[in-house]
């Protein structure tokens, strides 16, 4: 008996309450969002190729500039750190001698 005959009310004679087993809806479901996932996806790479096509070059030229401002930054906070760590050990060398 499906799960809505236990419930008063429904009756289990109506043809669409407790007439297919509970693993057969859950199959449905996840069936409608895998292909709900999948139209998603499919929208997603079809905006990326029209958006590469209008405006592939100027991202292009945005992300170079975005990536070497980018490296710009990491190399002086890294640098940055490596003089401190340096004056930290002639710090601690000062302190011991």
């Amino acid at each position: 008996m499906g799960q809505c005959c236990s419930n008063s009310g429904c009756g289990c004679s109506s043809s669409g309450c407790g007439s297919r087993p509970k693993d057969e809806h859950s199959m449905d479901r996840m069936m409608m969002e895998l292909a709900e996932h999948a139209w998603e996806e499919l929208m997603i790479e079809k905006m990326k190729a029209l958006l590469e096509t209008s405006n592939g070059e100027r991202m292009d030229r945005v992300a170079r500039v975005s990536v070497e401002a980018a490296n710009a930054y990491w190399n002086h906070k890294m640098e940055k750190k490596a003089r401190h760590h340096e004056h930290s050990e002639k710090l601690k060398r000062a302190f011991m001698s």
